[in-house]
């Protein structure tokens, strides 16, 4: 089963809403906090009615999903520079790809 829209928008608001899960650091008064988000944030995706993963496997969706996102957002840049900045409509971000990396 495919990571759900919801699944992502949840992702991308708990990286905006927790520095320390932004950047992927692991506080020094808080040395639980990172694990402790992540639990927190796979139980909200697995109760979001998409597909249920462990912490692992939803880590290793975001890391996959923000790697395609990035190498999609490189080729339409190096699209837009070979065709003088016109774009290719069929190649845009999705509003949840854009907020992903940008």
């Amino acid at each position: 089963m495919k990571t759900t829209p919801d699944q992502y928008r949840l992702y991308l608001e708990m990286l905006e809403s927790n520095v320390h899960f932004r950047e992927n650091k692991i506080a020094p008064d808080n040395p639980t906090g990172l694990t402790d988000s992540w639990e927190k944030l796979g139980k909200s995706l697995n109760g979001s009615g998409g597909p249920q993963r462990n912490i692992a496997e939803w880590k290793r969706v975001f890391t996959d999903w923000k790697s395609q996102v990035r190498k999609r957002a490189r080729l339409i840049r190096n699209f837009m520079k070979e065709t003088g900045n016109v774009r290719d409509p069929e190649k845009d971000l999705t509003e949840i790809e854009k907020n992903c990396c940008f």
